[in-house]
């Protein structure tokens, strides 16, 4: 399996020859804020349509296009590691967010909420997440993509 790392912000890692190193950081980013309780990542997997076992679209479109979606966390100061596997039949990334906030130490809500207002200090919405992949998708001529 080949995995790439990638760098696109000082949050969104790259971590090549010692993937430990971007685990390691997000723990002291947590025991500094005393956050090393609850829910310690978010997990993304990030796919695209494989129409018909044809890949229009190659490793490194796939890698950019998770880092795009990596900057939404680290612009928000959220430690992101970007992984891209070519060692399926559809490549994919995979984003590992670290739970706590690198520059205040809140923690990191993701919600299901309609809006931000109802989601009680939500950093986010999923319906936004699905929006913005289809925005990058469509930026790079993908049709469907699932997270």
């Amino acid at each position: 399996s080949t995995r790439v790392r990638s760098s696109a912000a000082s949050d969104v890692y790259k971590r090549q020859d010692r993937p430990e190193e971007w685990a390691e950081d997000m723990q002291l980013t947590k025991e500094l804020f005393d956050k090393t309780e609850g829910r310690q990542y978010y997990w993304i997997v990030q796919s695209f349509d494989n129409e018909h076992g044809e890949q229009s679209y190659n490793a490194e479109d796939v890698h950019e296009m998770g880092k795009e979606l990596a900057e939404v966390f680290a612009k928000k100061g959220y430690q992101v590691v970007v992984e891209t596997h070519n060692d399926t039949d559809n490549l994919h990334n995979h984003l590992i967010i670290n739970s706590v906030n690198s520059e205040t130490g809140k923690k990191l809500r993701i919600s299901n909420a309609k809006s931000l207002e109802v989601s009680k200090g939500a950093d986010i919405l999923t319906k936004d997440l699905y929006r913005l992949n289809d925005e990058i998708c469509k930026k790079y001529g993908l049709s469907l993509i699932h997270i």
